[in-house]
């Protein structure tokens, strides 16, 4: 049987899905609001009178359509041209269905108001995940229980005052409930950040506190009005600038690598481009729609926008620069696999921006800073061990003694000008064992091992590294690989065989009827003859029983 873990991984891996969905459905939002502000009282009034009820039931309809066609994608069998056929299928009969029953203006009033509650929801939903992640570390001491009592009363009492803003509910609840619950959920990140270990020592603590500058100068600037969405005043404004300069500079010391020289060239020119469309609005158009859009530019910015006319040249610049480099050093983070929650997490307080005007952007930023924290402890709890390289396995000498100890055929050695092969066939108690190594430059090995008869059509069940596919509990593999098909082929399979597949991180592991067949990959640091032999054995017995 699969050995069951007994404490959560430290990172969750459904939270990056759900983050990006909220990352998405955040920014749809804000085009949403902007285009509802631009609209006459007339037209709002005839998307109102349209009613909800049919977009409900669109969302219903398509939640549980991705559900059966997520069956699909992971079914055993090849069904893969079938999910994408129904994919095609379902996504033209929704148009279809959609076209002549709703109108432009009342699918962005009604679906603007269903995003606003999935996430406020959804926001609340995923924070408590991760807070409960921390609470259920031990190695984390008892000062883990500060930042998640912190975000376990925000994440209620904003949860409350959400639901109190619902106008069929018609619940009154004090003012100061929801003041307090934004000032606990915001803190919370804060009250990781000093009170957490395994983060990656104080510099990087103090980077994360440099990312949160302009959320705790909006609060200090504004003092508890900001709890409720007061504006900073407008002699103070130029100290909340200030904050996001000290922001975007922090972003680029944050822990992890940076996507190739291309893409990053790409990523600030996009960024740039972003920032002049804004300049442009700002200077040309500020004055036309001011009025449409002061509520949206409020709940980024947390304060006035004044004229162009009154604001300096050299300032205009500054910010203009500011803004291209928070705007690229958030997109490089999402461009690389391993700061991918970081970038998530930027991305997230970006979107909710300083207003706290409503409990739903008070979760999606506090949902941000517990994100970013998580991201540093991810990075800080990943192997520091240096992988060792092919050069220190002597792959010909194991196969050597495995052929010896397990007494099969001599190894077979066939050297080609491109590179060199080593296999290594028998059996053993009737079961037939295939080894076999390639390299190109007596350094790099690609190593593969099968047991039994392997199947020419697609394996029953497969273990690979990554994380896409299903999660699995998997003694030493459940933070390193995914499932892929019928997770129950491998519940038969002894936990020895996960342990030693485990000291190879990029190992894929397959399951046919008839066979099994390990790809060791390139991290061979712990590949010795005892664990081949082994690995062997397991396989035999298995395959005999």
């Amino acid at each position: 049987m699969v050995g069951e873990i007994t404490e959560r991984p430290v990172r969750s891996p459904h939270t990056n899905p759900l983050a990006a969905i909220l990352l998405i459905a955040g920014v749809v939002q804000l085009f949403a609001v902007a285009r509802l502000g631009r609209w006459n009282e007339a037209v709002l009034t005839r998307a109102a009178l349209e009613g909800p009820g049919i977009y409900i039931a669109t969302i219903l309809v398509a939640v549980v359509a991705i559900a059966v066609n997520r069956r699909l994608w992971f079914h055993p069998r090849r069904t893969r041209e079938i999910a994408a056929a129904t994919t095609a299928v379902l996504i033209a009969g929704f148009v279809w269905w959609l076209s002549s029953r709703v109108s432009w203006s009342g699918f962005v009033y009604h679906g603007e108001y269903i995003l606003h509650h999935f996430l406020a929801v959804c926001s609340a939903v995923v924070a408590w995940s991760l807070a409960r992640v921390w609470q259920r570390q031990r190695d984390l001491g008892r000062l883990r229980y500060l930042p998640f009592a912190a975000a376990a009363v925000g994440i209620v009492l904003l949860l409350g005052a959400h639901l109190a803003s619902v106008p069929r509910l018609a619940l009154e609840l004090p003012t100061w409930l929801a003041d307090v619950g934004v000032g606990a959920f915001i803190s919370a990140p804060l009250l990781a950040l000093a009170a957490l270990p395994k983060l990656g020592g104080w510099s990087r603590r103090l980077v994360a506190l440099l990312v949160f500058t302009p959320l705790i100068a909006r609060v200090l600037l504004t003092g508890t009005g900001a709890l409720h969405g007061a504006l900073v005043p407008d002699d103070l404004v130029v100290y909340l600038l200030a904050s996001f300069g000290v922001c975007a500079c922090s972003l680029w010391f944050l822990p992890g690598s940076t996507p190739p020289r291309g893409t990053r060239v790409y990523l600030w020119v996009l960024a740039a481009g972003a920032t002049y469309f804004l300049y442009s609005m700002y200077t040309q158009k500020y004055g036309f729609v001011e009025a449409d859009l002061a509520s949206l530019g409020h709940s980024i910015l947390g304060f006035d926008l004044v004229y162009p006319g009154y604001v300096p040249t050299w300032l205009m610049l500054t910010c203009s620069l500011g803004l291209t480099a928070l705007l690229a050093g958030q997109w490089e983070a999402l461009f690389v696999a391993e700061r991918r929650t970081q970038g998530l997490a930027l991305g997230l307080l970006t979107v909710a921006g300083l207003g706290l005007s409503s409990p739903q952007v008070a979760l999606m930023s506090g949902l941000g800073g517990l994100l970013l924290v998580h991201s540093l402890q991810q990075h800080a709890s990943a192997p520091a061990r240096a992988i060792k390289t092919a050069t220190e396995v002597p792959i010909p000498a194991i196969f050597d003694d495995i052929a010896s100890k397990l007494k099969l055929p001599d190894v077979v050695s066939l050297a080609q000008p491109t590179y060199t092969l080593l296999s290594l066939r028998g059996e053993i108690s009737g079961t037939a064992v295939r080894m076999q190594a390639r390299t190109r430059d007596e350094v790099t090995w690609s190593v593969e091992l099968e047991v039994g008869v392997i199947g020419r059509g697609e394996p029953h069940c497969e273990l690979r590294p990554g994380r896409r596919g299903r999660e699995h509990a998997i003694d030493g593999l459940t933070e390193t690989h995914r499932v892929f098909g019928n997770a129950r082929e491998l519940e038969r399979l002894s936990p020895t065989l996960f342990d030693h597949l485990a000291a190879c991180p990029d190992a894929a592991f397959s399951v046919w009827p008839g066979g099994f067949r390990i790809v060791f990959g390139n991290q061979l640091g712990e590949l010795t003859s005892k664990r081949a032999r082994a690995l062997i054995s397991l396989l035999v017995g298995l395959h005999s029983a």
